[in-house]
């Protein structure tokens, strides 16, 4: 939030800019899972680069409202309804389906994460993985992560754990939607 709207060093965004409510929203989640962040920002890098940085920490996104135009703070958790998801279909507009598992053979069974401990003044690194893809795959498929600004291994391990879940292989399909 600050470094939206601090006129000296942030962006210098008014608050109306941005939908508070998001941002309290988000402070609290983090807040409530004890997620927090040891990350020093040189201003030799844009700030629009240090707020990226800290939303890849923190497994969250910015975005532009489309119907207000205000930037919306959200983290990407597991707090939805599946019920309130658009269900596509024929009637609404869906041609086809599409089926693509070219990804499935080469698919990700372990993440290791890499922080930075300020009380040992050094790196830690953490792995979350899947035992059974191993086996299944012959060996580890890595993913290297770097999070510098997670300063504990128990966060570092919840932070690479949420990457790994997304990176299992799944069914992708395209769709074709009528114009």
């Amino acid at each position: 939030y600050q470094c939206f709207t601090d006129p000296v060093w942030g962006k210098g965004e008014d608050a109306d800019a941005l939908v508070e409510n998001s941002f309290v929203y988000a402070a609290n989640l983090l807040c409530s899972e004890g997620f927090g962040l040891c990350l020093p920002w040189y201003r030799q890098e844009d700030v629009d680069a240090f707020i990226q940085v800290v939303v890849d920490h923190i497994g969250g996104l910015i975005y532009e409202d489309r119907t207000t135009g205000k930037y919306v703070l959200r983290l990407l958790r597991s707090d939805y309804d599946p019920a309130t998801i658009p269900l596509f279909t024929p009637d609404t507009g869906l041609l086809a389906i599409e089926e693509d598992d070219s990804a499935s053979a080469e698919a990700v069974n372990e993440i290791v994460a890499t922080g930075f401990s300020p009380v040992t003044r050094g790196d830690i690194q953490v792995r979350a993985n899947n035992i059974a893809g191993w086996h299944s795959q012959g060996g580890p498929i890595s993913r290297p992560m770097e999070w510098k600004g997670i300063p504990t291994r128990s966060l570092l391990l919840r932070r690479a754990h949420t990457v790994w879940i997304s990176a299992q292989p799944q069914e992708h399909m395209s769709r074709v939607m009528k114009q």
